[in-house]
């Protein structure tokens, strides 16, 4: 890359506080323009899904991408995350101004940011990876994955020595993606149907409903239809 100081660093946060300043509008075109906001949209909504600890001012890396310039977010220490601290029941929106969830009252300036302009694509992101990536079957996998290599015994020869049972974490880890699950979807899960302003119709016309404030959002893989329930010829 092409640094020879924290300039751009220091343009981004700037540029990022004057989006604030200007209201949520700006916030979107801002997140839009300088950063990866497909990857942006999975990192703040598989952090707040393990509910997190301590990623209000640290435990998080921001790079910028050499290709096109955009930023991206990497988190880093997650030793208190999935349950160890809060549990599952914890707010989906954490790191926001104010949550009543956010550790001693901090806030995450960034994820504050996405989680006001951008909320009903987080809550979509949320929802999908809730029941994908984030299904508990999924981690169950990926926990017994990681603990059938873990050798306990070596670990409790080290100086620090072990700090938990590992039969114990992988059981609390499962539960809580199971109980995680089950809230998101209470939470996001439900339909919400709206075909538009009232129309008159005459027999014989074409009737075109606008679903775009229906949620979720309409898609190939989401089609909505309507029936007004009469029978017969019609």
């Amino acid at each position: 890359h092409g640094w020879a100081d924290y300039g751009e660093f220091s343009r981004m946060i700037e540029d990022l506080n004057a989006a604030r300043r200007a209201g949520n509008d700006a916030i979107r075109n801002f997140l839009a323009e300088r950063f990866d906001l497909d990857l942006l949209l999975s990192y703040v909504a598989i952090m707040n899904w393990s509910v997190p600890f301590d990623d209000m001012f640290q435990n998080h890396f921001l790079y910028q991408r050499l290709g096109d310039g955009k930023w991206i977010v990497f988190p880093w220490d997650l030793d208190q995350n999935f349950g160890e601290w809060k549990q599952a029941a914890a707010s989906l929106y954490m790191g926001e101004q104010n949550d009543p969830d956010n550790r001693s009252g901090w806030w995450n300036y960034l994820k504050d940011a996405v989680l006001k302009a951008y909320r009903p694509e987080f809550e979509d992101r949320l929802l999908v990876l809730n029941n994908t990536v984030l299904h508990p079957d999924n981690v169950a996998r990926l926990v017994d994955e990681v603990t059938a290599v873990a050798n306990p015994a070596e670990a409790a020869r080290s100086p620090a020595g072990i700090a938990c049972s590992f039969p114990g974490r992988l059981a609390s880890f499962k539960t809580f993606a199971l109980q995680r699950f089950s809230l998101v979807n209470s939470k996001l899960a439900g339909v919400s149907l709206d075909a538009g302003a009232p129309q008159t119709v005459y027999a014989g016309s074409t009737v075109q409903f606008d679903a775009r404030s229906s949620k979720p959002e309409p898609s190939p893989d989401v089609p909505y239809a309507w029936d007004n329930g009469m029978t017969g010829n019609y």
